[in-house]
């Protein structure tokens, strides 16, 4: 029961990561969990109790220093486990190899300057084009759908802003990064603004999976109460949209 229990899982994770990032980015997630498949086997046998354990305990540590401190690296591969490490230092690598193109840097710092100062729609059709003509367009979609929803939000069209938002969230979930907070919180009052009861709890739970702090829900108190009583105050009070 374990094991198929674990299939249909790694199947709903597999399709669902290809559905969002592409079969190109799935093989490569599949590469690295091969190179990885030793460190994994070993910390299975030898470390099962302390392989989910914070990695602040080896936050600190690069490379060079482990290179230099041989002693220390096998001090925190026995605490930590041959998997954290690992994946730590593999991670340092990929950030480094893997930098985003200086087209899609500047795509994102328009949208950015766009979102605070949009005056007509037609704004953001324009730098669409061109960030289709960079191939920039699909990487930066969820952005594009927030900043036409600001704007229907700044007009007063519920309606219009909750459909963009709404988009917005759904692509924004694995790649909005740091202006999850913004865009999650803005979503969920869109939501209670139109009335969406289902759509603001599928929201809240994002949040919270996330660790994302929302209005007038900042406390742990989730029940069916507290909920109805933070969709009332976001449908009736208006934020300033940054």
């Amino acid at each position: 029961m374990v094991i198929f229990f674990i299939a249909r899982l790694t199947t709903f994770i597999t399709n669902e990561v290809q559905k969002v990032f592409g079969i190109g980015f799935l093989a490569h997630l599949i590469d690295i969990y091969r190179e990885l498949l030793p460190e994994i086997r070993a910390d299975v046998k030898k470390h099962a109790r302390v392989i989910m354990q914070d990695r602040s305990q080896y936050e600190g540590l690069d490379q060079e220093d482990i290179d230099d401190h041989q002693r220390g690296c096998t001090d925190a591969i026995f605490s930590c486990g041959r998997f954290n490490i690992s994946s730590h230092f593999m991670g340092q690598k990929l950030q480094k190899n893997y930098q985003p193109p200086n087209e899609f840097l500047e795509v994102h710092a328009r949208l950015s300057e766009l979102k605070k100062s949009i005056n007509y729609v037609s704004e953001v059709e324009v730098l669409k084009s061109y960030a289709k003509g960079l191939g920039q367009f699909e990487c930066l979609e969820w952005m594009f759908e927030w900043v036409t929803a600001v704007y229907y939000h700044r007009k007063k069209d519920k309606l219009l802003a909750f459909k963009h938002y709404e988009k917005a969230f759904t692509l924004g979930k694995y790649v909005a990064g740091e202006s999850q907070y913004l865009l999650v919180n803005q979503y969920i009052e869109a939501c209670a603004k139109c009335n969406k009861w289902v759509a603001f709890k599928k929201g809240v739970a994002w949040a919270d999976y996330l660790g994302i702090k929302i209005r007038w829900l900042r406390g742990a108190d989730r029940s069916e109460e507290a909920l109805k009583v933070a969709f009332t105050f976001f449908e009736y009070t208006d934020y300033a949209v940054l």
